[in-house]
């Protein structure tokens, strides 16, 4: 509303920004239209924290679900470093809802993905 009132162009930093406090306050629905404009906004390259900041939102309001699905859907769109902190998000999700199964799943991905740089000392 404000960017069409204002004519303001909105950086990916200010999406993301505006998606933390969404996930801090526990307003998904918010959080994943505000994401869908940024998503439109950006012809679908979306930037990699905002990726990682909705995952969030999901996983902090038990979505585990969501998150998990979310990540499948946008992992693509993950660098390295926001990889790692988007399978802990789901990681300390599933840890609040005590769902085994679901972090062993996470665990296993994780080792999957970063076993080559652990072995030679990158990590």
């Amino acid at each position: 509303q404000i960017k069409a009132e204002k004519k303001l162009r909105i950086t990916h930093s200010m999406y993301s920004i505006v998606i933390n406090g969404c996930s801090h306050c526990g307003l998904v629905e918010d959080a994943f239209a505000i994401f869908k404009d940024m998503e439109r906004d950006y012809k679908h390259s979306v930037p990699s924290q905002c990726v990682v900041a909705l995952l969030d939102c999901f996983a902090r309001s038990q979505q585990l679900n969501e998150a998990q699905a979310f990540y499948d859907s946008y992992r693509h769109n993950l660098s390295f470093k926001d990889t790692l902190i988007a399978l802990r998000c789901i990681l300390s999700a599933c840890r609040s809802q005590n769902d085994l199964d679901c972090a062993q799943r996470i665990f296993n991905k994780m080792q999957k993905l970063f076993a080559p740089y652990m072995e030679s000392n990158e990590f």
